[in-house]
């Protein structure tokens, strides 16, 4: 009778309209508020590459040069120092430092761009245990449903028999006292629903009003065949930072190389005078080597060797929680085996015989505390074989945002 009770409210949920995992991971990449930040800034830092690999501005003057007088022109047709100038400038920074100045800035770029990946990967792994929460809540539903149908009938059974003076008053405040205990568990799994919904608004960027989400079925993933942190996003991210930050240290130590200064004045003297052309080329001399060029290059090579130890520190995380996650994924399968093969059907046999026995008034069927005892240990066992396999999913999922793997 249980089996057949939760199978019906099973089929029962999955006519209804049920959202896939994969297209609210897809609404929460496109809409959650933290990957649209991280988005922003790593267009920001894109649009910065260019600036970073360009010459200044050039400047342009004009000039004036009088004799005997202040006032304007004075002494231009009368003396050949006279003149009236334009002349353009150009900073010519050393060879090499534009281009290193243009990686530096990828490189930080590159380093926003595997942020946005790490804040999808946070994102979804959010949404899949969120999902997988309301999967879970969902079956938990429909074994409550099938036990409180159970305890029902089971009550009903009682009081027949009280009537028939065959059994105790007794025996039917004990089954009404079970229902009342499952209207507390159901109570507290509405509250929880009702959490997981509102947290799965929240990631998705939808309105508190917005209706609540019906998931698929909750149902046995099998693990990938192959497993890598070759694409894992927190060490994309500490790896971006490390190729930056070596590229820190090259342009300091290029800052040690002078810039140049290229300039070029026309000067336009009165009638009868030849006029002027003047080059000038000059030289930035980087004299504060100690005061300011030194510090900069040790501040580069400190930051290099921070990103450097936070990378490995990042690798070795990633492969503990990876270890972990495996080890725990191969736990669940045993407990799940171990629930499903044997667990399962011994208490569900044992609780169906009992109830039969006690509703044909059966010597060998016991009392209702041996009936009631069997359907709590079914219960139990069943809540625990879908909190594992709950917990089994969710692993799943933390194992594909820590691999980049998504979840499937």
């Amino acid at each position: 009778m249980r089996l057949l009770v939760i199978l019906a409210l099973a089929c029962a949920v999955s006519a209804a309209q049920t959202t896939p995992l994969n297209a609210l991971i897809a609404e929460a990449e496109a809409h959650n508020p933290t990957v649209a930040t991280a988005a922003a800034a790593a267009r920001a830092a894109g649009d910065a590459v260019s600036p970073a690999g360009t010459l200044p501005d050039p400047q342009v003057s004009v000039q004036q040069m009088t004799v005997g007088s202040p006032a304007p022109f004075a002494g231009f047709t009368t003396s050949n120092f006279a003149y009236i100038g334009v002349g353009a400038s150009q900073t010519l920074p050393y060879p090499g430092k534009l281009k290193l100045r243009a990686a530096v800035a990828a490189g930080q770029a590159r380093t926003a761009q595997a942020r946005v990946a790490e804040a999808r990967s946070e994102i979804s792994g959010q949404v899949a245990a969120a999902y997988i929460q309301l999967q879970y809540l969902a079956r938990q539903r429909q074994v409550l449903a099938g036990q409180q149908a159970i305890l029902r009938a089971i009550e009903a059974q009682a009081e027949s028999r009280y009537a028939a003076g065959t059994g105790g008053q007794d025996a039917v405040f004990a089954a009404q006292l079970e229902q009342t205990k499952l209207l507390g568990e159901l109570s507290t799994l509405s509250a929880n629903e009702a959490t997981a919904q509102a947290g799965l608004r929240a990631l998705l960027d939808r309105s508190p009003q917005a209706p609540g989400v019906t998931p698929e079925p909750l149902r046995l993933t099998a693990p990938p065949a192959t497993l890598s942190l070759a694409n894992a996003p927190a060490a994309a991210v500490t790896a971006a930072q490390v190729q930056s930050a070596g590229q820190g240290v090259a342009l300091a130590r290029m800052n040690f190389a002078p810039d140049f200064q290229l300039q070029y004045m026309y000067q336009r003297t009165g009638p009868g005078f030849p006029d002027y052309y003047q080059w000038t080329v000059g030289i930035n001399v980087p004299l504060h080597r100690k005061s300011r060029l030194e510090p900069e290059l040790e501040g580069a090579a400190q930051l290099h060797l921070e990103a450097q130890d936070a990378q490995r520190a990042q690798q070795r995380q990633d492969q503990a929680v990876l270890a972990g996650l495996q080890a725990r994924l191969a736990n669940d399968a045993r407990l799940l085996q171990l629930d499903q093969g044997a667990l399962l059907p011994q208490v569900r046999a044992t609780a169906a015989a009992r109830l039969a026995a006690y509703g044909a008034n059966a010597a060998s069927g016991g009392t209702l505390a041996d009936v009631l005892d069997s359907e709590r240990d079914a219960l139990a066992i069943e809540q625990q074989y879908w909190q594992t396999l709950a917990d089994h999913e969710l692993a799943l999922a933390q194992l594909g945002q820590l691999t980049g793997a998504g979840y499937e």
